[in-house]
């Protein structure tokens, strides 16, 4: 039977619904009909967006189930997953936002074997680029860097390097993304579905640390290739730092900061290149983040200096300068942006 590509919809402006009908075109231009498709809309609240793109099911032969609530992406995706249990179906689960790429990637997914035994792999996902061509994930790692003793940080292996990093292009084992995650029938009837108990993040990483836990596979196929517009849905409907987000998170740590994750998420080489990358990324934020304080310091400096020079006019009954306290500002400015990168330069 051909396998079931689930996809989970959220959609609040018309870029969104542009997003969707583009993937749903990607995997017909690609694959054909080899593959059905289910798009879930998780009760988006944009809901005439949702009747333009019931109006395609026809032309791009899918079908639309609308939810009555919304309750995150687990449980959205799960509606697909149990289908597949009751069809004995392979599934691939494919975000909205992502765009594919090349002919065969169905195949190269499917047909991917165990490396280390004989056999399939039981998940496999792929290279996912940004629109400019750059990594956004090619494999999933724990970060060294940013975990902390019982909250263990994972990030996408790359982000943010060439597309065509060698070190990208190799095959390995380790927990891959569900924007693009296939996952065969055999794995969902041992392992089960995604975890509902995160509403909306690292459910994927989750269940990739189930599989590898019972001694299967995960494994990162980069010659599957797609662009993802990632952030597109997921950092609006759960950035950083909110309740859904946080929830996730903190469950992922309940569920495997006690373990030595190193047992379960094998390691390689390219290890000490993506903590490279990674502290690059860390620098860059330090120095935008210093940037806007910078901004933001010479703002109220110059507010104060505005209020003081207009005190002072006052008390003494003459005109305020026009030119003094400008000059003070903008030498306070030079001298904190040259202390911020003096320090800088030292780590």
């Amino acid at each position: 039977m051909k396998p079931l590509t689930i996809i989970p919809a959220y959609l609040t402006d018309a870029g969104d619904a542009t997003l969707l009908e583009r993937c749903l075109r990607s995997i017909r231009s690609t694959e054909g009909d080899a593959t059905d498709i289910l798009v879930v809309d998780d009760c988006s609240p944009g809901r005439d967006l949702v009747d333009e793109i019931e109006r395609l099911e026809e032309e791009l032969s899918f079908e639309l189930h609308r939810k009555p609530e919304n309750s995150g992406f687990a449980k959205t995706v799960n509606l697909g997953l149990r289908r597949c249990l009751d069809e004995g179906r392979d599934a691939v689960l494919l975000n909205a936002d992502v765009e594919l790429i090349d002919p065969g990637w169905l195949d190269g997914l499917r047909a991917q074997p165990r490396l280390g035994g004989q056999g399939e792999a039981s998940v496999v996902g792929g290279l996912l680029l940004y629109p400019d061509g750059s990594i956004q994930h090619a494999g999933i790692y724990l970060s060294k860097l940013s975990s902390r003793p019982g909250r263990p940080w994972f990030d996408h292996m790359w982000r943010g390097a060439p597309g065509d990093l060698p070190e990208a292009g190799l095959v390995r084992v380790c927990p891959v993304t569900g924007a693009l995650m296939f996952i065969r029938l055999e794995c969902l009837r041992s392992v089960g579905l995604l975890d509902e108990s995160f509403p909306m993040g690292s459910e994927d990483v989750d269940y990739c640390l189930r599989v590898l836990r019972k001694g299967r596979e995960c494994i990162y196929q980069p010659k599957v290739r797609a662009y993802h517009e990632h952030g597109a849905f997921v950092d609006r409907r759960a950035p950083k730092g909110s309740p859904w987000a946080n929830r996730s998170l903190e469950r992922l740590w309940e569920k495997h900061g006690a373990e030595p994750l190193d047992r379960v998420v094998p390691f390689g080489d390219h290890l000490e290149g993506a903590v490279a990358v990674e502290q690059v990324h860390k620098l860059r934020r330090a120095l935008k983040a210093n940037r806007k304080q910078v901004k933001t310091l010479t703002r109220e400096n110059e507010k104060l200096e505005r209020t003081r020079e207009k005190l002072t006019a006052r008390t003494r009954g003459a005109a305020p300068s026009s030119t003094t306290p400008g000059q003070l500002v903008r030498a306070r400015a030079r001298g904190l942006i040259e202390s911020l990168l003096s320090k800088r330069r030292t780590r």
